[in-house]
This record gives structure tokens, C-alpha cells and sequence, in this order.
């Protein structure tokens, strides 16, 4: 992986930590755009169980809106 890519992401997670912890609403605060880039839904999977989850689908904002249930 990039040093640089992975010193600018260190620096993104120190300026959105709150405890230690990413802070979404801290992430809108400093990078609104994001926001505004992606759907306002997002996608969660999780396993079998549904005790973890397994992954996180986001998608770019479009004009035509699309059901998430189809994606």
C-alpha cells in the first residue's frame, strides 16, 4: 500500500476521532462533500447469524433514484 495514501488516511482518522474513535457526525462536519458524494442510503450485509457484519455498500448518488433492494 501507498505511505502516502496511508499517512494522509491516518491523518483523515485523527481529524474525525472523538475518544480515540471515528465519529461520523465528526466526518460530516470536516469532509461534507462525502456526504454528498454517496446515496443517502447504505447497504448493510452481515453473516449468517446476523450477529457481525460483514460488509458496508455504499453507492454514488445519482438523480434517478435506485431501491436499495436492488442494488
Amino acid at each position: 500500500m501507498d505511505t502516502c495514501n496511508m499517512d494522509g488516511a491516518e491523518t483523515i482518522l485523527g481529524e474525525i476521532s472523538e475518544d480515540g474513535l471515528p465519529s461520523s457526525y465528526k466526518l460530516f462536519e470536516r469532509y461534507p462533500y462525502v456526504y454528498k458524494y454517496f446515496d443517502d442510503w447504505i447497504l448493510i450485509k452481515t453473516n449468517a447469524d446476523n450477529t457481525e457484519i460483514s460488509e458496508i455498500i455504499v453507492k454514488k448518488r445519482s438523480k434517478k433514484h435506485v431501491e436499495t433492494c436492488n442494488w
